[in-house]
């Protein structure tokens, strides 16, 4: 089937006679100019739209306009949020490929939702989980780390729903575990010359990534690192300290933290 594609144009006048000769013609010279205008404009709402769905509204718009060359990052202090289901080896092993699908997809939403209401920016899904930033430069460190903080009791509440439902259906159910830390990051583009990532990576990143690990030898949905409880100072009440514990190509151990009754 042919899809009609073009540019679709009416316009009217509030003279009671209409339009004359001389101004149709005037309309008809400029239609090919409108059309044009019309068409970039579309054109770029249509990419900016694409770019912010796959790679966020921040990273979307920087790579729109032209920030695309691979030695163009830069160093920012960012919340950095990573999330992960547990036992999605499991689980995939276990249902259909459509039910395993649907499955990512929603619990996806219920753990991004949050994230994407309090601020933040999701800049890769990794699987069953995802990496996502606080930027420090619109806020400060203690609203920044609060709205992190508030994304996660969120995601940590509408879990047991988000289970039972699937329970009252017959379907599986999930756990996750959320690791928040705060720090220095490499922002910008990562890969080579003919693949670039527009991604975070670092210390801080990595440290994020093993306090994540520690989700399920802790027993814990939420982990949270010294630095957030030390900026969260309007959220401190919520947190309780898990004390001090190794982590995995780290030297010192770190102070862990967790949400109250989560």
């Amino acid at each position: 089937m042919d899809v009609l594609q073009g540019v679709f144009f009416s316009c009217a006048t509030d003279d009671p006679d209409g339009f004359d000769d001389e101004e149709l013609e005037q309309v008809t010279a400029l239609l090919p100019f409108l059309a044009l205008a019309v068409k970039a404009r579309s054109t770029f709402d249509v990419a900016r739209t694409l770019l912010e769905t796959y790679l966020g509204a921040d990273a979307g718009a920087r790579v729109l306009t032209g920030e695309i060359d691979r030695h163009s990052v830069r160093s920012i202090q960012a919340v950095i949020w990573l999330c992960d289901l547990r036992g999605f080896s499991r689980i995939a092993s276990r249902v259909s490929q459509d039910e395993l699908i649907e499955l990512l997809d929603d619990y996806l939403e219920i753990m991004a939702r949050p994230v994407l209401d309090h601020r933040g920016q999701i800049l890769k899904f990794m699987g069953d989980g995802f990496l996502a930033t606080f930027d420090l430069e619109s806020a400060s460190r203690e609203v920044v780390c609060a709205n992190a903080l508030n994304a996660a009791e969120e995601v940590v509440t509408m879990l047991p729903t988000f289970n039972a439902k699937r329970r009252d259906e017959a379907k599986q159910t999930v756990d996750l575990g959320v690791a928040i830390h705060l720090g220095e990051v490499l922002y910008g583009n990562i890969g080579t010359r003919d693949r670039l990532d527009f991604t975070v990576v670092g210390s801080a990143v990595n440290e994020a990534s093993r306090i994540e690990g520690l989700c399920r030898p802790l027993g814990r949905n939420v982990l949270v690192s010294g630095t957030v409880h030390d900026s969260a100072a309007s959220s401190r009440g919520k947190l309780v300290s898990l004390g001090f514990h190794a982590l995995r190509g780290i030297r010192e151990p770190r102070e862990l933290f967790t949400i109250a009754n989560r």
